[in-house]
């Protein structure tokens, strides 16, 4: 199944349409687009003259009106990113659509129908992706070897290293934070993850995290 991304921007977009009452749950394409193989084509989808990697696909809402959806794939991975969203086309092609982010944000990992609801109220957070400068900030920690060895008796010091990061809140330190911890448990560290409580059922709705046996991985 191919990956699915957002931007933050076509996660705004689809939340504008859907507080104005007019947009229907699209998570239907989104399963066609994630079944199909490079190449394949899809229903109600063109790809945008002009632009190399960009497509826009419709869905029809009833009483003559349609979703437009933009998206682009990643000749990488084969991956497709969500960019901008709406209504009409009139407005569609009224943009500037290089000047549109390219940088993902949130990965849609299959929901659909009330979990679909859920993910665009808000539980897009779960499944983040880092951007460029959080992924630069995770290097730096990885390529930290200096440790600290801490105990009173010499054979049972423990040693560590730390890393602080400051930033405005909702820029995404506990997500980053989160992020690493789940890279750092699958590479076989031992991972000991500290936050306050009422942070706690959050972070455990993380997709990185769901991955991971919780109970198991207590101790």
């Amino acid at each position: 199944m191919r990956q699915i991304q957002f931007t933050r921007k076509a996660i705004k977009d689809l939340q504008k349409l859907q507080s104005s009452g007019s947009l229907k749950t699209p998570e239907r394409l989104l399963h066609q687009l994630a079944d199909t193989k490079k190449g394949d084509q899809f229903s109600h989808t063109i790809h945008l003259s002009g632009y190399t990697h960009l497509w826009r696909s419709r869905i029809d809402l009833g009483g003559g009106s349609s979703l437009r959806l933009i998206w682009s794939e990643n000749i990488d991975d084969d991956s497709i990113r969500f960019l901008y969203a709406d209504q009409r086309d009139s407005d569609t092609y009224a943009i500037d659509l290089k000047q549109l982010p390219q940088e993902p944000a949130y990965s849609w990992c299959g929901e659909s129908g009330a979990e679909w609801s859920l993910f665009m109220n808000g539980a897009y957070n779960a499944s983040p992706i880092l951007t460029q400068q959080q992924r630069s900030i995770t290097a730096k920690v990885a390529i930290d070897n200096s440790y600290t060895l801490h105990g009173d008796s010499h054979s049972h010091r423990i040693g560590f290293f730390a890393h602080i990061t400051q930033s405005p809140p909702g820029t995404g330190k506990t997500i980053t934070a989160a992020v690493r911890a789940c890279e750092l448990h699958q590479s076989g560290w031992n991972v000991i993850f500290l936050l306050p409580q009422r942070l706690i059922e959050d972070v455990k709705s993380f997709s990185c995290m769901r991955s991971i046996d919780l109970l198991g991985n207590r101790r």
